[in-house]
């Protein structure tokens, strides 16, 4: 079966290179004509309106596209005339610019195409104004999220928890159509390089901030090739309006949760200054269960631990910048962020220890842990756009990051006293004072012309310079009544550098007027190592991922896509770090120096249909992955288990996914996805039939209700099943949120109450059956939780917020 799989990932492969060549015939004789502008309404909003081309004597269309979400949008036909095109937007005039006449090979700019609101709609606009939105592309999926009621008052997490596809667990690990190897980027850069691991960034984004996210499962050769299971770009709010403009916004849940943030921006000539402070003080307390019984070959006995754990973060943000438009086609960007984190984590935890029924040990073990973590990073941006003179433009970027993360853990491992065994086991207390510096350099340079009669270029350029210094000092006694003393064996020091250098090519041709096809190569060369205890880890090494995609244009409003990508999972330092961690003497955990990238195919054929006021798509996908890095844990001689990385042979997912949204009638809307995926994990390299075959899938319908009084509501339902992990099985995960908001003082101010996990059902169980070892695992953090937000909007209001539908269609129609 495995040998299979990779003949049909090969094959993949090799039809899309062979599709390809047999396309590039056709680009010396095509003769495409372009049309291209932006559409915007009167404040400079951009508008994802349709835009339609007929020829001038007739009322049949031959093309349609809709704008994206910077107004954008490119036409494209295959004959010489005279032609009109038409601009529609629901709430606006439909706008019309006649006798265009065009020439082969000519490229037709229609500028700034200003749209003006239609009197007669107003009403109905009110009507659909909170609906959620989506765009609907082929290479990726938008969704608006500044009018989810289920999100006020909550972080980013909360955002992604309502997105099709997506899901956060209890930790804030992210994962996209079931693979949890996904990077989240902010506003087109990985959380990385503000600071910020995915699951901080998580915590300490608001959701008020946040306008729409991006889901791009099937990322080109333009992007990092970091992320097997792709991209989740979170698109912050950015404000173009002329004047002052901001908003202060506020929560409180109940068991100590507040958050507070504000944002003020100013936009005056050529010059838009922009700042913004979020504050986060989060309180969850939490309990589970190990149970763990080991077959040693002399042996048998169990370990159980009940475990309580209490979690307090807080958290400033401060975010300050500028846009200084020198032309009409250059503009320069400068911006820094500044967080700070800090965090108290104390633990409780009890373990009993038997064997044939009768108690060896019993113990209590308590940890307090202490973290506080500072970053600042630094981003200037430049951008020349002079597509409109000479069809090109071209990017210029550098940042840089600075993280320093101070860690003191205080443990006391203590022997209850009636145990008959205890004079043989001390009681243990230990200090763990942990510094770990991370620092970050960022430089990019991306490059675009169109060739208005035959195609479209993008090249570039990016350099990552990364760094991290980890110092971990162990001290150790055995009565209180002692003092601390240095302990070599727990002490940890790490270094670990990860340089990338990138160079990438994207060509996109237009082979008809209703197919398109862009390929595309990437080369990285990485030099990543480590050290510890004096001890150098290093692997290097050089990769080519390849990106095609082919689009077949249905009628106007369907399309279908064929696409592939080949992507990479490269080793974090802590998964890296060899030096075994004692912190749980009896749940021993290490890195793994010689651990090696995961690289994936991953081929996908997805179809859209859009309609007036939702969209309905739906995809088939297969991915092959090797080298699957994953956690492995192992029973020791002594009974202890030891947690390390390991990689697995292969992974192979195939699966389907649907996704509708729309609005059914004049109060209710609402958004439904479903996942069904087949994995197959071939891990008998580390263990003898340890390979595995499971299904699973999950599901999330949200629906938005407009209620009396001018009451909006929102229920959104999630449903996880089980799956296998590559060792084990993680079982179901359900939950159901509801929302309540309304608008006061003409839209100003906005009241919101939700509650999360209203039947507290969330919570995380695995089990595994090894060949030495059984064992469950459960834990329950607090989830069932009350909001209540107040969000204030002041300075020049847009009047017309909800001039998007509830769906819409591709993005521009700029796939390439």
């Amino acid at each position: 079966m495995t040998m299979r799989y990779k003949d049909l990932s090969m094959f993949s492969q090799r039809f899309l290179t062979i599709l390809f060549c047999m396309a590039m015939p056709y680009l010396a004789f095509s003769q495409i004509i372009e049309v291209v502008g932006s559409v915007v309404d009167e404040t400079g909003e951009p508008v994802p309106a349709v835009v339609t081309i007929y020829a001038s004597n007739s009322e049949e269309p031959l093309s349609a596209v809709r704008a994206d979400f910077d107004g954008d949008f490119r036409l494209q036909i295959d004959e010489p005339g005279s032609y009109k095109v038409s601009l529609e937007m629901f709430g606006y005039e439909t706008l019309w610019r006649r006798d265009i006449r065009l020439s082969l090979g000519d490229r037709e700019v229609l500028g700034n195409l200003v749209l003006q609101p239609d009197a007669n709609t107003i009403s109905e606009i009110e009507i659909i104004e909170d609906q959620p939105d989506a765009l609907m592309g082929l290479d990726k999926r938008v969704f608006t999220v500044t009018d989810e009621v289920n999100t006020r008052g909550g972080q980013a997490a909360d955002v992604l928890n309502n997105i099709p596809s997506v899901n956060v667990d209890l930790d804030g690990n992210i994962s996209l159509r079931g693979n949890s190897n996904v990077r989240v980027w902010i506003d087109g850069r990985p959380s990385t390089l503000i600071g910020m691991d995915d699951q901080s960034a998580l915590q300490q984004i608001p959701a008020s901030m946040i306008e729409r996210v991006e889901l791009i499962t099937n990322p080109s050769a333009k992007y990092d090739a970091d992320g097997t299971g792709g991209i989740i770009n979170i698109i912050t709010k950015k404000d173009r309006r002329r004047g002052w403009s901001g908003n202060v916004a506020g929560s409180i849940g109940t068991n100590n949760k507040y958050d507070a943030n504000a944002f003020l921006s100013r936009r005056e000539g050529a010059w838009t200054f922009f700042a913004g402070y979020g504050y986060n003080n989060n309180y969850r307390d939490g309990f589970g269960y190990d149970y763990r019984t080991n077959y040693l070959p002399d042996t048998t006995f169990s370990i159980r631990s009940d475990e309580e754990s209490f979690r307090r973060n807080e958290s400033h943000n401060i975010r300050l910048g500028a846009d200084w438009s020198m032309t009409d086609a250059d503009v320069i960007s400068f911006s820094t962020n500044w967080n700070t984190r800090e965090g108290n984590s104390p633990e409780f935890a009890d373990y009993l220890n038997t064997s044939q029924g009768e108690v060896v040990t019993s113990s209590y073990r308590d940890v307090n842990e202490v973290r506080n973590r500072t970053n600042s990073d630094f981003a200037l941006h430049y951008e020349h756009d002079a597509e409109r003179e000479n069809k090109e433009k071209w990017v210029a970027d550098l940042s840089y990051s600075r993280t320093i993360d101070d860690d003191f853990q205080d443990i006391a491992w203590v022997f209850n006293e009636y145990d008959n065994s205890t004079d043989s086991l001390p009681n243990v207390y230990q200090q763990f004072p942990e510094t770990e510096l991370e620092q970050m350099i960022v430089a990019s340079f991306d490059y675009e012309r169109n060739f208005g009669n035959w195609g479209r270029m993008e090249l570039g350029w990016k350099s990552i310079w990364n760094t991290s210094d980890e110092v971990r000092d162990a001290q150790i006694r055995y009565e209180e009544s002692e003092p601390f003393i240095d302990d070599t064996l727990r002490s940890n020091a790490f270094y670990f550098k990860q340089n990338i250098h990138a160079v990438y090519g994207n060509f996109g041709m237009q082979l008809s007027n209703r197919w398109k096809a862009q390929v595309g190569l990437r080369f990285e060369q990485a030099f990543t190592g480590g050290i510890a205890r004096g001890v150098e880890y290093p692997n290097n090494y050089f990769n080519v991922f390849p990106s095609g995609f082919l689009t077949y244009s249905i009628a106007e409003n369907q399309e279908m896509q064929l696409s592939y990508s080949r992507r990479i999972d490269r080793p974090s330092e802590w998964s890296l770090n060899p030096i075994i961690d004692y912190e749980d003497p009896q749940n021993l955990r290490s890195g793994n120096p010689n651990l090696q990238p995961e690289y994936i195919n991953s081929s996908e054929l997805s179809y859209i249909w859009y309609y007036p006021g939702g969209s309905i798509s739906g995809a088939v996908y297969y991915q092959y992955a090797t080298n699957v890095f994953t956690r492995f844990r192992r029973i020791l001689p002594d009974g202890r288990s030891l947690t390390t990385f390991e990689n697995l042979r292969e992974r192979i997912r195939t699966g389907g996914e649907f996704t509708a949204t729309g609005k059914f009638t004049s109060w209710l809307s609402g958004r439904a996805n479903l996942n069904l995926y087949q994995s197959f994990i071939v891990a008998d390299n580390l263990q003898e039939d340890l390979n595995q075959n499971g299904f699973s899938w999950f599901t999330r319908v949200s629906a938005m209700i407009d209620l009396p009084w001018e009451l909006q509501s929102q229920l959104t339902y999630n449903y996880q099943g089980a799956e296998p992990t590559g060792q084990g099985f993680r079982q179901a995960i359900t939950s159901l949120d509801i929302a309540f908001s309304r608008d006061f003082l003409n839209d100003q101010l906005n009241v919101g109450l939700r509650v999360s996990d209203v039947f507290n059902t969330r919570q995380w169980e695995y089990s595994v059956n090894a060949m030495d070892f059984n064992q469950d695992f459960f834990r329950k953090r607090e989830s069932r939780i009350l909001y209540l937000s107040l969000t204030y909007r002041f300075g020049i209001q847009d009047k017309s917020k909800s001039d998007r539908p509830g769906g819409g269609g591709e993005g521009g129609g700029d796939d390439f």
